[in-house]
This record gives C-alpha cells, sequence and structure tokens, in this order.
C-alpha cells in the first residue's frame, strides 16, 4: 500500500493502532494522547527521541533507570551512555532504554540484576531484569541465549547513539 501511493504521488493519512506498522509506513508519524497530539516526527525521531513517557511507551517497549547527565553523558547503574535531554535542564534524570539499548549477560562474575520473566519471540526472547537497585529493565537477546526466571545475570548499556533522558 505504502509503495502504490508512494507511486502515485498521493499523499495519505494513515491510522493505526499497530505501532510497527505505524513507523514502518509512515514518513512522519503523529502520537496522540486522548485527542492530544503528543508528538509528529520522523518514525525514527519519535522511537529514538519521544517527546514525552507516554510517546516512549506507547511506540515500544521501554525501560527508564535514574541516572545523572552532565553534558551529553548519562552516568547509571549500568554504565554511561550518551545522551540527548528531552525536556529539561535537569541533572538528575531518568534515561529511556528500549530492550536493544541493554546488553544481558548469562554466567558472569559478577551479576547486578534477576531475571524476572522471559518471553521467547522466535529469532529473539525479551527479557526482564530486576536490577539491584530495584528497578527493571528490558533486554533483547538472541532466540539461542536461554535465560529463565530467577537466573542471575549482568546487565550494562550497550549503545552508541543518544539515549533520550528526561528530568527525574
Amino acid at each position: 500500500m505504502r509503495n502504490a501511493l508512494k507511486d502515485a504521488g498521493v499523499p495519505a493519512i494513515w491510522v493505526t493502532h499497530d505501532q510497527e506498522e505505524a513507523l514502518s509506513v509512515g514518513d512522519r508519524v503523529g502520537v496522540l494522547k486522548e485527542g492530544i497530539i503528543q508528538q509528529i516526527d520522523t518514525p525514527e525521531r519519535c522511537f529514538s527521541l519521544p517527546s514525552n513517557r507516554f510517546v516512549a511507551r506507547f511506540l515500544g517497549e521501554a525501560s527508564f533507570i535514574s541516572g545523572h547527565c552532565e553534558g551529553d553523558i548519562a552516568t547509571t547503574d549500568l554504565g554511561n551512555a550518551p545522551a540527548i535531554k528531552v525536556d529539561h535542564d535537569a541533572a538528575k534524570v531518568d534515561v529511556l532504554l528500549r530492550p536493544d539499548d541493554v546488553h544481558l549477560i548469562q554466567n558472569a562474575s559478577t551479576s547486578n540484576g534477576k531475571v524476572t520473566w522471559v518471553r521467547y519471540e522466535g529469532g529473539s526472547r525479551l527479557c526482564a531484569v530486576k536490577l539491584a537497585c530495584d528497578t527493571v529493565v528490558t533486554s533483547r537477546v538472541s532466540h539461542e541465549v536461554v535465560v529463565r526466571p530467577g537466573d542471575a545475570v549482568h546487565v550494562s548499556i550497550n549503545t552508541t547513539h543518544p539515549l533520550a533522558v528526561y528530568a527525574a
């Protein structure tokens, strides 16, 4: 459908509640909450730099971890990461983590979390990990990585792109 509309040069508004469809079909995405526009931007920007926590959660798995931000670096219990402040200039922040931003290691010499649930997704597994600081983050691992609830694991931030940070 997208290609046919593009080929014909026809502008269209596509209304869907399927986030993956919205991100893959649209040149621009608009996110509404109770009839109020929360963000209109490119799919990439809406996903990686959501205007607020609602947009972050609406467009996919989203975890937030407390930290501090100085300049363009966020420091958290999971390590440091490049950061972009979304709506503030506060030093104390909540850092948005997508499952692909969180690296999980089994059988590590040190652990900083415990697996609480695992969802098999075919080519991958989505795992929730409760950290020592009581925050729960999700991590997406290969389907070949077999972890079970109760397993002690080590998680860290694994990204080169800037993460969105919000005032705590």
